[in-house]
């Protein structure tokens, strides 16, 4: 079973998206605080297989939550989602690689293809590592 990290901080969101998820047979971690999910993260690194957050978030944005989680694991797939991005963010995302991007509100398909993409190059990069 892959293990999801899923770091928003409207608490509604982030629990309907883990709901729906554990539906669809993942683990689901979910976290409101990018601080708190970054600990969670850090203490077992190897446990996730894929990380979503929202970008626009108090304290730490998705890019910079991504970028620390990419200083313990560089492969870690990373899923963001905003209701409203600008182009200077949205390059920002397309740098980190190995990453999508979603606008909200998004379908059920679309955060699942999304899911699958990643996932699925995540297992083509172990393979040739």
């Amino acid at each position: 079973m892959k293990c999801i990290l899923i770091v928003d901080s409207f608490r509604e969101t982030m629990e309907i998206t883990k709901e729906l998820l554990t539906y669809f047979d993942y683990q689901v971690i979910g976290e409101t605080d990018p601080f708190e999910a970054l600990k969670i993260f850090s203490a077992q690194p190897e446990k996730f297989n894929l990380v979503i957050t929202e970008q626009n978030m108090p304290g730490l944005s998705g890019v910079e939550l991504a970028k620390k989680l990419r200083q313990i694991n560089p492969y870690i797939p990373i899923l963001f989602y905003s209701g409203s991005i600008d182009n200077e963010v949205l390059e920002k995302i397309k740098n980190l690689g190995h990453q999508r991007f979603i606008l909200k509100p998004f379908s059920l398909k679309q955060l699942l293809s999304a899911i699958r993409e990643l996932l699925k190059e995540s297992e083509v990069m172990e393979m040739n590592t």
